[in-house]
């Protein structure tokens, strides 16, 4: 992974926890976005942007994520990391049209960093249908 990637990877890591945190605490989407500007000066504004469209979509990609996901399981039952990876990931991807394969690979090693152990296969998995 080049230094560009990695810093890109970085960027992503800091908006997932940052949907991870807005997952658990759930303030309004006025406060999301002011409160995220405000604390993530050095972060590209297409991030920014990102944050806003998985925040105004959520519960049209949650929808979209759960179609993908088995029977067995729901978005709701999934654990908050990988909730987070996944709407990071998707709304990356619609936003600011990001190549799918390096977002499956940065979401599967975001995954294996910050989730359960066998977490990134079901990552890798959906993210491949949905995307």
């Amino acid at each position: 992974m080049n230094n560009d990637q990695l810093q890109q990877w970085e960027k992503r890591v800091i908006l997932t926890k940052y949907i991870y945190g807005q997952l658990i605490k759930q303030d309004s989407i006025s406060i999301i976005k002011k409160e995220f500007s405000e604390s993530f000066l050095d972060i590209d504004a297409q991030f920014v942007e990102v944050l806003e469209y998985c925040f105004d979509h959520k519960d049209e990609i949650i929808k979209i994520l759960s179609s993908k996901i088995s029977d067995q399981w729901t978005f709701d039952r999934l654990n908050l990391v990988d909730q987070a990876i996944l709407l990071e990931t998707y709304s990356e991807y619609q936003v600011l049209k990001t190549d799918k394969n390096i977002l499956i690979d940065q979401a599967i090693i975001t995954s294996k960093k910050y989730s359960d152990a066998d977490s990134y296969q079901f990552i890798n998995a959906v993210l491949d249908k949905v995307l």
